[in-house]
């Protein structure tokens, strides 16, 4: 009966000592897990919003390039007061599209 109870205490101590590594176990994997669902939610997010901010800079560049030729059919025209004014805007519009967007922390 001794060795009956003893081999159960061992097999206990085993079960104990298995369930404390399990345990230690799904506790990192539940932080792994709530860690990789939070990157998945911030890279969708900048996702989401990357393709808008691309479209804000085409159109930037496009109306930048817009006024630079609006700019150079003035000069043509003799109208070098209303075309300077007008080809600087489209260069500043130009560079602003052609910048990067900032990136968020």
């Amino acid at each position: 009966m001794g060795a009956w109870t003893h081999k159960l205490s061992v097999e206990l101590d085993e079960c104990r000592y298995i369930s404390g590594n399990l345990r230690k176990e799904l506790r990192d994997t539940e932080i792994k897990l709530s860690t990789s669902e939070l990157n998945n939610a911030v890279l969708a997010e900048r996702v989401a919003t990357g393709g808008r901010e691309l479209r804000t800079q085409l159109l930037i560049v496009t109306v930048g390039c817009t006024l630079i030729g609006l700019a150079v059919e003035l000069l043509k025209n003799s109208l070098p007061e209303l075309a300077s004014g007008v080809l600087i805007l489209g260069i500043v519009l130009l560079v602003w599209g052609w910048l990067p967007p900032k990136k968020p922390k």
